[in-house]
């Protein structure tokens, strides 16, 4: 295969490329590393205790010295847990309970919000649901409260491009945003009293297209949060 340098500096069909095979780049990555060359045959291993070794460190790292030694044991020679737990050994037990539960809570803080969830999407995000859901959807604006009276559709695209108005169309957090976007523009062009609606349809995992937001809840006074989202209709069944 030939690659050319394009324009900005991309390499694209043209130049010649030397293919590396895995054996090779591990050569490689091994003289790196290693100054002195070593055999064809050399692997790098660990010893079959280095678990019980690297407790064995950390115990007497981490206890004071009344550590008494333990007379039996695969861990013997090695100081028990009889002494005091030095502090950084503390604070690192510490951040690594928070970022368990971290862990642990974030997939489940959808059980917080009422309503199916690959629906409201409400604590949908690192929830461990990748490629559980396919949504697509519909979508304009009604525009009211203008000088002129009665109301405007108006159309995602107009200020986003065409991925972000695929994507926002079926996520309740978007749609939310974009009516304030639009909100923001027409207040600038001096209207006041603006408000937002939303005709919004989405159908998800093949069943049939329903409305996902309330059409009479005005959305540029909705203001963000992690709160219950009351203005998401409920689910086709």
């Amino acid at each position: 295969m030939r690659w050319d340098r394009g324009k900005g500096g991309r390499y694209g069909p043209g130049e010649e490329l030397i293919p590396v095979t895995v054996p090779e780049l591990r050569r490689l990555l091994t003289r790196l590393v290693w100054t002195e060359s070593q055999p064809p045959d050399f692997i790098l291993h660990f010893e079959p205790d280095w678990p019980l070794r690297l407790i064995r460190r950390v115990r007497c790292r981490s206890t004071g010295p009344s550590t008494e030694l333990p007379t039996s044991g695969p861990l013997s020679p090695g100081p028990m847990v009889t002494g005091t737990i030095s502090w950084p050994v503390q604070a690192a037990l510490l951040l690594g309970a928070v970022f368990l539960a971290i862990q642990v809570a974030m997939p489940l803080r959808h059980l917080a919000y009422s309503g199916d969830v690959r629906w409201t999407e409400e604590g949908y995000l690192f929830s461990w649901r990748v490629l559980l859901t396919e949504k697509t959807g519909l979508i304009h604006y009604r525009v009211s409260g203008l000088e002129t009276g009665g109301e405007r559709l108006v159309y995602p695209e107009e200020y986003l491009t065409p991925a972000q108005a695929e994507r926002m169309a079926y996520q309740p957090d978007l749609i939310l945003a974009t009516a304030h976007i639009i909100r923001e523009d027409f207040v600038s062009r001096g209207h006041s009293g603006v408000e937002v609606r939303a005709d919004s349809y989405v159908t998800y995992n093949g069943r049939p297209a329903a409305r996902l937001v309330d059409p009479d809840v005005d959305l540029a006074g909705v203001n963000p949060g992690i709160g219950h989202k009351r203005w998401i209709l409920s689910p086709p069944e």
